[in-house]
């Protein structure tokens, strides 16, 4: 007969106190939680080891059935069976039953607010564009190395990068399931994207335009379409990236304070950021906002409504690069922050102010003792450099001394 009575359990919870693990023998205890809800455990050993065993609630099970179910369980632990590890056992098992798709979706739910917004919207691009059609839908006890195998190179078919930042992703994701033991071992492991598709291609050198180029790629631009030449000439100017200049809002030009705020939401850093224009430039933002015809964006797409894409731009600028025949050597938007970082140098801008003129984090110590945002040493430099470029559509000789003693006015 055991120790607890019925008149005892109701009692107890009556009166709605906590009650901690009230024996009624043989490892069968009773308790009532700080919540009020009150639940039958039995205790028992496995080797050296004291374990707890859940059997049910209290009053849905009675106490007569939670003696009967405890002997039970003692029985079956008497026979070897353990049966705290069986339950988990039993529900990594049903986790496994679960979705690559499910389990992938639990994990960026889990990075929201840690991961910048950019970067989770391009981790779902590749998930649903590349792995979801393919695996998705698939049980992850399914998913052997041969799936992703597969995934990999279906991907690499169109970019080897592509592929290599999907093999990225699927990895984490997998790896985010074993430490949740719905998974018992990541698939990617062992397996390399080098042996799937082969090794990284060396990365393209960036390229400085030299003065003849340059002077071809600002004399030859217009020619391909007025608003098109004056993007090369700003994003020159400017030193900004290609997805700041197709983003960029007439809203975010200030023609009278002569600055282009980039908003936080455009600039890959994540910080907004204030481009001091010079008198040059002022006048051909002032251009492409007539052309612009009323459309919100400073470069706006077939449609008006929406922007450029950073895709058209680089057509763009290769339609360009075809034009000018083999007097440019190939180049893309990039190459013109490039150019325009190394010709700061040239002309004598500080390694800071050049850095800053390109929205780059200065690093280390720098970063720490100098918060200032340069602007007024930033305006003096990329009003030379906009000076130096107009110089060269002219055909002008260019003093670069004049630079120096404008820094250090």
């Amino acid at each position: 007969m055991g120790r607890l009575t019925d008149s005892q359990l109701q009692a107890w919870v009556r009166k709605g106190e906590p009650v901690r693990g009230r024996s009624d023998g043989h490892g069968l205890t009773f308790s009532i939680s700080a919540t009020g809800t009150a639940t039958w455990e039995l205790r028992y050993r496995t080797g050296a080891r004291q374990k707890w065993l859940t059997l049910g609630g209290y009053p849905s099970l009675s106490l007569r059935e939670a003696r009967v179910k405890a002997m039970k369980e003692r029985t079956r632990i008497f026979d070897g069976i353990d049966p705290v590890a069986e339950r988990k056992r039993e529900k990594v098992a049903r986790a496994m039953t679960q979705t690559f798709k499910a389990l992938a979706e639990d994990y960026l739910a889990k990075k929201e607010g840690i991961f910048v917004a950019s970067f989770l919207s391009g981790f779902r691009r590749y998930l649903h564009k590349d792995v979801y059609p393919v695996i998705g839908s698939m049980r992850l006890d399914e998913i052997t190395g041969a799936e992703i195998v597969y995934v990999v190179e279906r991907v690499a078919r169109r970019s080897p990068t592509g592929a290599r930042a999907v093999f990225s992703r699927m990895s984490v994701i997998f790896d985010h399931g074993v430490g949740r033991h719905v998974v018992r071992s990541n698939p990617c492991g062992g397996l390399k994207p080098s042996a799937i598709i082969g090794d990284v291609k060396p990365k393209r050198e960036r390229l400085q335009l030299t003065r003849d180029e340059l002077h071809a790629v600002v004399a030859e631009a217009p020619n391909l379409n007025p608003v098109y030449g004056l993007v090369v000439k700003i994003m020159l100017a400017t030193c900004v990236r290609r997805s700041e200049m197709v983003k960029a809002r007439g809203s975010d030009i200030d023609l009278d304070a002569a600055t282009w705020t980039i908003p936080q939401e455009n600039s890959k850093n994540k910080k907004a950021f204030v481009i001091p224009l010079a008198p040059r430039v002022v006048g051909w933002f002032r251009e492409l906002l007539a052309l612009g015809h009323g459309s919100p964006w400073v470069v706006p797409g077939m449609d008006r409504r929406r922007h450029l894409t950073p895709e058209s731009l680089n057509k763009i600028v290769g339609s360009l690069r075809e034009r000018l025949g083999d007097r440019v050597r190939s180049f893309t938007p990039h190459d013109l922050r490039s150019t325009a970082r190394s010709y700061l140098s040239e002309l004598g801008v500080d390694v800071a102010t050049a850095e800053m003129c390109l929205n780059h984090s200065l690093g280390g110590l720098v970063a720490i003792y100098d918060q200032s945002d340069r602007i007024d040493q930033r305006r003096r430099a990329l009003a030379a450099w906009s000076d130096f470029l107009g110089a060269i559509e002219d055909g002008k000789d260019w003093k670069v001394t004049t630079l120096f003693s404008a820094i250090a006015a």
